[in-house]
């Protein structure tokens, strides 16, 4: 602290001593040096408001942005004219994400805010649709807290009660749902989606819930009221899944055979479309058993009298025709009740039953190198012949082999070698650049240090041409003060020697000038000459001034 003391009071003396015209060019360009730093400082630390969003927002959601932004103290205020939300630039991406990623955004009130806002005395159509907007809200917010959705809109098709069946017509509804980078919903994520939506609205069945992501990828889809519809598109995913999963499974058969990227294979499956019900009932005869048994015999015997019939018999012509016959008859009858065993089936098939699988399949063959041919005695190969024979060749696949992967694959995939088709042909070879070593480094951008830099720079240069001039100014001031002081003390001798110095000294006179120094600075003083302070203050002023000084002072 003395030190310091010290310095600040030999900085106010030194500066007191100053002629005017130096004090005041010292003072302009101490004054210049600390604008030029301070402006420069403000420039690289400025950090101007921007527009959150580039477009206004509704009041609502301004209102709720705002208290989300004093909440977590964030800067900000509000553009005069446009209403716009102001924040400062290195805050404004980072802060528009969490908002866009956030229920502030929604842009819509809250469900319960919407109907204690409902004012006094609206009619039944505007209480119903405050009511389906509160309900729509409340969906949109719920679904917004899934990880994978940034936002949604939720619009509701809600029909008036009829009563007359025929008349009757089901709500429905819409979803949107914006997704995250690299996210997306599953059809069955998106099939909870929609049975979430259906179990908070009325009515509603989740098959007239319609989802939709930003990329017009249809999510959930709605059916109508015909079946078929819904049913062939069922039928469609079930097909694609279907030839999806014996593709995989053929390829990684043969890529275990013939090696990765050699094989590529199509399968086909062929859905039964139709749904069938056939009813069929056998009856068993050998199985078959008598519940009851009736019998019955009759016989009849005796004399008619006979004639021509007709009434033509009356008349006396043919009296004499008439005559007598006799009449025996037997007659036997047997009923019995039989039971015969039956047996009903009822086979119902509903669609979506594999048909038939057919499989293309197309296999590379192999590249092998000729063995080199080994020449005769005294003969060299030539080098053509040599770089040809370590070239690989094709071998295409023996029809042997083919049989085989076709067998295979038919096993796998369970049809008939019949209809699956293997081929062998050479696949296009790839000519790859082999990657450098040195991975491609973006450069750093240094736009946003070179303010900083600047700074640095008008520091230095302040250092440079005003700080350090006038440290050297107050150094030298300093010496001359302590070289009047020993001047003072020694007498006048020494102050002539001090005024007017010699430039060049004998080597002789330098080495006596160095023996005497060593000497003092030893400690054996004793009898010094006039004349060998004289040579030592002509040599060296600052060390002879800093020597005597030190002397004078162990001496008092």
């Amino acid at each position: 602290m003395d030190q310091l003391t010290d310095y600040f009071a030999r900085a106010r003396t030194w500066f007191g001593g100053l002629p005017p015209g130096k004090r005041t060019s010292l003072i302009v360009s101490v004054a210049l040096s600390l604008a030029l730093t301070s402006v420069l400082w403000g420039v690289a630390a400025y950090d101007p408001m921007v527009a959150l969003f580039p477009t206004p927002l509704d009041n609502k959601t301004t209102t709720d942005v705002m208290a989300y932004l004093e909440t977590n103290e964030i800067p900000h205020k509000v553009e005069s004219g446009s209403q716009r939300i102001m924040v400062p630039r290195s805050r404004a991406e980072r802060v528009a994400a969490q908002l866009r990623g956030s229920s502030v955004m929604a842009g819509s009130a809250a469900g319960r805010e919407i109907i204690d806002n409902a004012p006094i005395g609206t009619t039944q159509f505007m209480e119903r649709h405050r009511w389906t907007m509160a309900l729509q809200s409340e969906i949109e917010t719920q679904i917004n807290g899934f990880d994978q959705v940034i936002g949604s809109k939720v619009l509701l098709s809600m029909p008036e009660q009829s009563l007359f069946m025929e008349d009757k017509v089901d709500p429905s509804a819409s979803v949107y749902v914006e997704l995250k980078t690299g996210t997306t919903l599953s059809s069955d994520e998106g099939s909870r989606v929609a049975s979430m939506v259906a179990a908070a609205v009325p009515r509603l069945a989740p098959d007239r819930v319609e989802i939709l992501d930003s990329d017009l990828r249809v999510i959930h889809s709605m059916r109508s009221s015909d079946s078929t519809v819904g049913a062939s598109s069922d039928l469609a995913d079930l097909r694609r899944q279907y030839d999806a999963y014996y593709t995989d499974k053929v390829e990684r058969l043969l890529e275990r055979i013939v090696g990765p990227g050699k094989v590529v294979a199509q399968v086909n499956v062929d859905l039964d479309h139709t749904e069938k019900t056939v009813s069929q009932r056998e009856l068993d005869g050998e199985n078959a058993v008598v519940i009851s048994q009736r019998s019955r015999e009759a016989t009849m015997s005796g004399a008619s009298k006979g004639g021509v019939p007709g009434t033509t018999a009356n008349s006396p012509e043919l009296e004499g025709v008439a005559g007598t016959s006799g009449r025996n008859s037997n007659e036997a009858d047997e009923v019995a009740n039989i039971d015969v065993p039956d047996k009903e089936t009822l086979t119902a098939s509903l669609p979506g039953g594999i048909l038939g699988i057919t499989a293309s399949v197309i296999v590379d063959g192999t590249w092998e190198t000729p063995a080199a041919t080994t020449p005769a005695e005294g003969e060299a190969a030539p080098e053509a012949d040599t770089e040809a024979a370590a070239e690989p060749v094709y071998v295409p696949r023996s029809a042997a082999e083919i049989e085989e992967y076709r067998a295979v694959v038919a096993a796998a995939i369970g049809t008939t070698p019949e209809k699956v088709t293997v081929i062998n042909q050479q696949f296009a070879t790839l000519s790859l650049t082999p990657a450098t070593n040195t991975a491609a480094v973006t450069a750093p951008d240094w736009t946003e240090y070179l303010p900083w830099a600047a700074v640095a720079l008008a520091m230095m240069l302040s250092f440079l041409f005003v700080v350090r001039p006038a440290m050297k100014s107050m150094s030298a001031s300093a010496l001359e003060e302590m070289a009047e002081e020993a001047a003072l003390a020694l007498g006048d001798g020494v102050a002539g020697a001090l005024e007017e110095p010699e430039e060049d000294l004998e080597e002789q006179q330098n080495q006596q000038l160095a023996d005497w120094l060593d000497r003092i600075a030893s400690g054996d003083r004793g009898f010094v000459t006039r004349g060998e302070v004289t040579r030592l203050v002509k040599a060296d002023v600052v060390h002879s001034v800093v020597t005597l000084q030190t002397w004078i002072s162990e001496d008092v």
